[in-house]
């Protein structure tokens, strides 16, 4: 609870749920398609992945299958420059051939997990991590959803100042260190596939001074996820329209 009363307000992206639970009994049924264009350059990607109502349909386009992680570490250190024990958020979002999608997500307290699996064109969310799924129809709060895990993690890096740096090249990886970070794209796709990066925090007003606290934020793309085996909820009940 120490990160919701002295951080909250500085870093709401990594408790958002996007209002699963309070719009997904919506009748809509737009369907957002988000379409690559042509680009040469590692960061120009990103802002495209940045600006994408579904960033996961560009890496969809090059990878038939593949797992997006995400991690956020809170550190916090009180007056006798002890170290609290951390807290930790944690995404991952799992999908073969823009068929299937599964996405568990842990966000830092006091913000419930939820989990949602898209197959065959059906959605089914299980808030809380209860027993239960339900059934949702699609819409827009789902692509908010897909939007926010990739960007709560990428507005912390200073782009700009590592699209500077000289690129080194680690495999078949291009890596851009500097600042407090460092990024790696594909060589061959330009896409994002690993990132690190240390962010200092601000107090907030109401917290008490003499603590310092930092947060490591990091991502990882697994673009030969083999192991991912799709998920079928045995039963699941329907969201009625309460609107």
């Amino acid at each position: 609870m120490r990160f919701e009363k002295n951080y909250m307000p500085l870093y709401k992206p990594f408790l958002l749920i996007a209002g699963l639970f309070v719009v997904a009994c919506s009748n809509s049924e737009d369907v957002i398609v988000t379409e690559a264009v042509s680009i040469s350059d590692p960061f120009a990607m990103m802002q495209q992945l940045r600006q994408s109502t579904d960033p996961f349909v560009l890496f969809g386009q090059a990878y038939p299958t593949f797992r997006f992680t995400t991690q956020a570490t809170f550190y916090e250190t009180d007056r006798n420059d002890q170290t609290l024990p951390p807290l930790v958020a944690k995404t991952t979002y799992e999908a073969i051939d823009n068929q299937y999608f599964h996405i568990q997500r842990v966000p830092f307290e006091p913000v419930p997990s939820v989990e949602l699996i898209f197959d065959r064109g059906l959605h089914f969310l299980r808030p809380h991590l209860q027993e239960t799924f339900y059934q949702i129809k699609n819409n827009p709060e789902v692509d908010r959803l897909k939007h926010t895990i990739t960007e709560e993690v990428f507005h912390f890096f200073d782009l700009t100042t590592l699209a500077q740096e000289q690129p080194i090249q680690e495999q078949n990886n291009l890596c851009y260190h500097g600042g407090q970070g460092f990024i790696c794209f594909d060589q061959q796709t330009l896409l994002p596939i690993t990132g690190n990066v240390t962010h200092k925090l601000e107090q907030s007003s109401q917290a008490p001074s003499g603590f310092e606290s930092f947060m490591t934020i990091e991502f990882h793309l697994d673009i030969d996820a083999k192991d991912i085996l799709p998920i079928q909820p045995e039963e699941a009940h329907s969201l009625r329209n309460h609107g």
